[in-house]
């Protein structure tokens, strides 16, 4: 299950410009929200963690060429990164999230109506097809972090932050700053702690 709010999380943390939307995160994410908005999201997510992805690699062109490089470029470019971290990796699973986002988000880019980080102004887009982009947007996010910390052989944030689990019980110990979670930070900027709590947390639910 996707689960937004944890991946903004995460995006927050490793991409400082996400800060920048120009469309507020859930405000977008929201069902009832116009088509453009939720394109663009989807758009800046492909952006932000696509180019990531690709300037990750040892052979990466130069930023400046990533920078400027569309859509379909850089999920492109970044498919490599996803193949060398993901023993299980197929071409058909990066196909099936990537493609349709890249036809449907590069066809509205080559278009300008989301170049620049502006919303969408045609109508062509259905509701659906955003919706669909954004989804997959967010797939593409979320199996992005999973590599990253897999690659680290650390703990998956992921897999302790159902309900009442460990995650939630470390969040009580701290305070939330700005949009990250107390246990997200510690896991990002205090690992150590962030495995040291998980200890405690085994030895008590343990007994």
């Amino acid at each position: 299950m996707i689960d937004a709010q944890n991946i903004f999380e995460k995006m927050e943390e490793f991409f400082p410009d996400v800060k920048a939307f120009q469309v507020p995160f859930f405000e977008a994410y929201d069902l009832a929200a116009p088509a453009g908005k939720k394109i663009c999201l989807a758009n800046t997510i492909y952006e932000c963690v696509g180019k990531n992805a690709w300037n990750n690699l040892p052979e990466a062109p130069p930023e400046k060429k990533i920078e400027k490089a569309k859509l379909t470029e850089i999920l492109n470019g970044a498919k490599t990164f996803f193949f060398t971290g993901d023993l299980d990796f197929s071409e058909e699973m990066y196909e099936a999230i990537t493609k349709p986002a890249g036809r449907i988000l590069g066809r509205r880019s080559s278009h300008g109506s989301l170049s620049h980080g502006h919303l969408a102004s045609k109508t062509e887009l259905s509701n659906a097809q955003a919706e669909l982009s954004l989804n997959l947007a967010l797939s593409f996010a979320a199996y992005f972090f999973r590599i990253l910390e897999e690659s680290d052989n650390r703990l998956n944030y992921d897999e302790y932050s159902e309900e009442n689990g460990f995650n939630e019980w470390l969040n009580r110990k701290g305070e939330r700053v700005g949009g990250a979670s107390y246990s997200w930070l510690l896991y990002q900027h205090d690992y150590t702690a962030y495995e040291d709590y998980f200890d405690n947390y085994q030895e008590l639910t343990s007994n």
